[in-house]
């Protein structure tokens, strides 16, 4: 994934933490309230809109990402595994 890729979803999950009205000390910290880690899967736990490389998916509560499958053009888990601590 290029960093211009990388940086872009980072900007695009700070910007979807921001407008639900999310406020933590550590930015990457606030998109990852939105998700949970269950096994090797990460789940969201409420509505969320991400915006991609290929336009905005709004995911529903329960909406799993398992690692190395790209979704919207994108590896969420994988991105949510170097954001979030489970």
């Amino acid at each position: 994934m290029s960093i211009t890729l990388r940086l872009s979803l980072i900007i695009a999950f700070l910007t979807i933490a921001s407008a639900l009205g999310i406020a933590q000390p550590q930015q990457s910290d606030s998109i990852c309230v939105a998700f949970e880690k269950q096994g090797k899967q990460w789940c969201a736990t409420q509505r969320v809109t991400i915006n991609g490389p290929n336009g905005p998916v709004t995911l529903s509560p329960g909406t799993c990402f398992s690692e190395d499958i790209a979704f919207n053009g994108v590896d969420v888990a994988h991105e949510l595994n170097a954001l979030c601590k489970p």
